[in-house]
């Protein structure tokens, strides 16, 4: 019983040792996190990495910190995760990926609309502003107007795309140009409702006998355009001046026949006016304009006896007229 004692130990001693090696090879040791390569990688090359434990702790790598830097050894252990780095002069910052949701896909509302037959002033009934009553002349383009429209308008509102709002305008005074007075007119939007207007008139010539009107005058205003720029009606107010020259004509003028066969007046005026006129259109492009104003001028002339002998100074005078001061009727190109 003695002799067999050390050798039952011995073989309780390797029947141990045997068993724990089984145990360790059963059981393997788990695998390192994030946290655990990050630092490995740190004390490798100087702590130039940063990151929260409170996220790298549970992620578990799929990839070996393998490299010849630093940035291709983060680059393969950072592979497969939701993870990424940062590199800022010269050092690396751990973080999420920021993830971009995905749109929800819109299903699109598909409009049953049933046409009507209606008369055109149903158009009264919806917000003027959302509708274009001077097509294609429209003071201004509406973004907050509704996307769908009834049909029953389709005759009246275009798309918002194709509507032409006009700032310009060039224009003459036919009613001028007949009595041989040229004149030119240039208009330009100060606002969607308030215009700036400039105006010259010329009238240079010498008909027989010495006959004249001559004129050079320049004329200025603003016009308020009620329902928008170049758009139905409008009230003005202008300021004018400018020198004349008249010899040997008659012509009424206030209910008084004014015979200047032998007189000639030279001198200047100077005056303002108000006045309301409105638009008629033509084409999308082309207007007819007409217009009238009554006001104040103040004409300072000289006054010279001319006959055919003789020709000499009367006098210098002053005379104000309140009434009517213009009238026109003008054709208007808009751009």
């Amino acid at each position: 019983m003695n002799k067999n004692c050390p050798s039952l130990c011995r073989n309780i001693f390797v029947c141990v040792v045997l068993f724990c090696i089984l145990a360790f090879i059963s059981f393997p040791v788990p695998a390192k996190n994030m946290t655990s390569y990050l630092n490995e990688l740190n004390i490798k090359y100087n702590h130039k990495i940063a990151f929260s434990s409170n996220i790298t702790n549970s992620i578990t790598p799929t990839h070996q910190p393998t490299g010849s830097d630093l940035k291709q050894a983060l680059k393969n252990l950072l592979s497969g995760t939701e993870l990424e780095y940062k590199e800022i002069h010269g050092f690396f910052i751990i973080k999420r990926k920021k993830i971009v949701p995905k749109p929800k896909p819109v299903t699109p509302v598909v409009r049953k609309e049933k046409p009507k037959v209606v008369e055109k002033p149903i158009i009264d009934k919806y917000p003027s502003k959302y509708i274009c009553k001077a097509w294609p002349v429209c003071p201004s383009v509406n973004s907050d107007a509704p996307e769908t429209l009834p049909v029953i308008l389709s005759d009246y509102i275009q798309p918002k795309d194709t509507i032409r709002v006009y700032k310009n305008a060039i224009k003459s005074n036919l009613l001028y140009d007949a009595v041989s007075t040229l004149n030119i007119g240039y208009e330009m939007a100060i606002t969607n409702k308030i215009t700036f207007e400039l105006i010259a008139n010329v009238n240079p010539w010498t008909f027989k006998n010495d006959k004249k009107w001559q004129l050079y005058a320049l004329q200025a205003g603003i016009k308020y355009w009620f329902q928008g720029n170049f758009n139905k009606f409008f009230i003005n107010t202008d300021l004018l001046g400018g020198y004349y020259n008249m010899s040997r004509i008659k012509f009424t003028l206030a209910n008084s026949n004014v015979d200047l066969s032998n007189l000639e007046y030279r001198g200047t005026i100077i005056g303002w006016n108000v006045g309301t006129g409105f638009i008629i259109p033509l084409s999308e492009r082309l207007k007819l304009e007409g217009a009238i104003s009554v006001g104040y001028i103040r004409f300072h002339y000289d006054r010279y006896h001319k006959t055919t002998d003789s020709f000499y100074k009367i006098n210098t005078t002053s005379k104000n007229y309140v009434g009517p001061t213009k009238i026109s009727l003008s054709l208007m190109y808009l751009f």
